[in-house]
This record gives C-alpha cells, structure tokens and sequence, in this order.
C-alpha cells in the first residue's frame, strides 16, 4: 500500500522535486544557522529532538546508576573505583592513604557483585584490593581500617601468590609487532561492502571482540556491548534499519551493533564518553577482523527518530542504550570493488604544538 502511494506521488510530482526539497532545506538551514543565528539559537537549543533523545537517555542512565549505587550494586562505579585505586597504586611516590573517600563503598559493592562478577572481573578486583589493604596497612584513616576489615572477612581478597591481575612493572615491553606492520594491516582494511557466503568462525569473532575489549576505555568502565548479527536474516535485518545499506544489503551475512550504556555515568559531564570508547573499540574490532582476513564495513548510525526506535525495538534496548555505530563484516568478494578512499597527508591532519 506505502509503495503504491509513493509510485502515485511520484507521478504527480516534477522529476527534480526531490532536488529542489534538498536545495530549498539547505538554503533554510544555512540561514537557521548562519544569517539568523542570534534568533534561532535559543529555539536551537529548545527544539532540537536528538538533544532531547540523547538528553532521554542520559537521565534514564544517571537514574540506573544512582538507585543501584544506593545499595551497593553499581557495577560501573566498582569498575570506576577500582581502577581509580589502581592508578593511587601507581603513583610515585605513593601514598600513605588514598581512596579513602569511597573505599568502604567499593569494598561493599564488591561483597555484593563477586557472585555475578565475571572470573576476569573477580581475580582483578580481589587482586587490586588485595594490593591496596596491604599498602595502606599503616594508615590512620577508620575509614581505610573499617574497609579493610570487611575486606579481608569476607574472605574475597586475591592470595599474595594469585594477584595476577594488580598493578605490575611496566619493565622494558618488546612488541612483536613492528609499527610497519601495524600501519601495513590499517593500510589493507578497507570499507568492503560485497562478501562471499562463506560462514565467519565465531573463534575469529570472539577473538576480534575480545581485542577490541584492550582499546582504552575512560576509568576502565567499558561502557559498551557488541550485539553480533551472524545469521544473514537477522543480520540483514538489521543493517536494513541504517542509512545507505540498500545497494549492498544481500550481501551483508554478519553485522555488529556497538550499543552504549549510559547507565555508566552519574554526570552529564561523561555523556560523550559512550561514543568515544565504543569507536576506540570498534577500531581494534575491525583490525583484528582484518588479521584474519576477515573484511568490514563501518555503517553511520545518525540520530534519526523512526530508525532509533525500530532499532531500539528490535533489540530490545533500554532507554538508556543508544547505538552508536554498526559494522557489517565477512570474508571479501575477490571480484566486488571497494573506493580506494583517498586519504588526507600527514601534513594536513598532524601539527606539533
């Protein structure tokens, strides 16, 4: 019936309708935003929708995380604090005491979430921990003592023989691989847009998931899931609800939607910070995807209302979950073409001081 009406609508308007909209909305937007800006800055900042979304979701992550901080079943904000007591370790020189501001509420938290934290997530908090009671064993803070009381009675704490997950010597690290070879792999990933039907092993997935967990991640939060799509239906449905995919939909059979959660932060201050790590994320993703071969294609996701909330509904997102990108990826069609993507010089986009 919608294809019907459009055809009709098609055939009752100009050739160049289509055009002439696209010329007229520019030509608005450039005077909204150019010429008429001193008016339009106050409805800008009043009426723009996305703001409001992004603005949405924020507040419905910042509720999250206050109502689970209240009793001590905030995972971010354990992940935040330990990391946090991590870098006091670190430091040089170290102090006597540090952390004391919130380190009964770490040590709380912890006692609560060890049953549902991950092994990794485990050994590292009880590592750190560990770490900490003894470096602080001299301190005169009650709240360092009290803490580190509950700590060690709850029998959660890493043995001194187990702490492989606490801070350690940085020593003189030997890469294995050469900076040459790096820029060669990021030289070779191009956007691919035509693959074979060839299944992906979910070993190369996990492991080209697994790297993108090693991107840096602000206060080591890792705010952000990775949704894989390796079923070709399912897959392209939904790389259908992105932008410009339908030229090259039946040849996607894998994607990955990169979904943020805001419910990692308790300030509007970190609101970007979804976006930041998940596409540092999504670098290695696709790098490590490359080393095996396996080819990619960064998909935009824009804030578009209907296609936020189809997204949204289809995979079953909480309001405060935002999608921020989507990778369709699989083994490359020898004979598809892909842009050479001519890039800018060294010149242009590097500047020292």
């Amino acid at each position: 019936m919608i294809a019907a009406v459009k055809r009709a609508v098609r055939r009752v308007l100009p050739s160049d309708a289509g055009e002439r909209y696209a010329r007229t909305q520019q030509v608005l937007r450039r005077w909204y935003f150019d010429d008429g800006y001193r008016f339009t800055r106050l409805i800008y900042s009043r009426g723009a929708k996305s703001y409001r979304r992004e603005k949405s979701a924020f507040h419905a992550g910042a509720r999250k995380y206050y109502r689970e901080s209240a009793n001590a079943q905030q995972r971010f904000e354990l992940r935040r604090h330990v990391h946090m007591i991590e870098k006091g370790l670190c430091m040089q020189p170290r102090r006597a005491t540090f952390a004391a501001a919130y380190i009964e509420a770490t040590v709380a938290a912890y006692v609560n979430l060890a049953p549902t934290l991950d092994t990794e997530e485990r050994e590292w908090v009880g590592s750190v921990l560990a770490d900490y009671v003894d470096a602080t064993s001299a301190s005169d803070d009650v709240r360092v003592q009290r803490a580190a009381s509950i700590a060690m009675a709850s029998g959660l704490l890493a043995a001194q023989d187990f702490r492989d997950s606490a801070p350690y010597e940085v020593g003189q690290p030997i890469s294995q691989v050469a900076q040459i070879d790096l820029h060669d792999l990021a030289n070779i990933r191009t956007s691919v847009r035509w693959f074979t039907a060839d299944k992906v092993p979910r070993e190369v997935i996990d492991t080209a998931v697994s790297t993108a967990l090693q991107a840096p991640t602000a206060c080591n939060r890792i705010p952000w899931q990775i949704r894989i799509f390796d079923e070709p239906g399912a897959a392209r449905e939904v790389a259908a609800l992105a932008m410009g995919t339908a030229g090259y939909l039946q040849s996607i059979a894998n994607v990955a939607v990169f979904v943020g959660d805001q419910s990692a932060y308790f300030d509007e201050r970190d609101r970007h910070l979804i976006y930041i790590d998940a596409s540092l994320a999504a670098m290695s993703f696709v790098l490590s995807l490359q080393a095996a071969n396996v080819s990619s294609c960064c998909i935009n996701w824009p804030d578009i209302p209907r296609r936020e909330a189809k997204m949204a509904q289809l995979l079953g997102l909480e309001k405060y979950e935002r999608v921020v990108m989507l990778v369709a990826f699989g083994f490359p069609d020898p004979a598809g073409l892909t842009p050479f993507s001519g890039k800018k010089s060294i010149d242009s986009a590097r500047s020292y001081g």
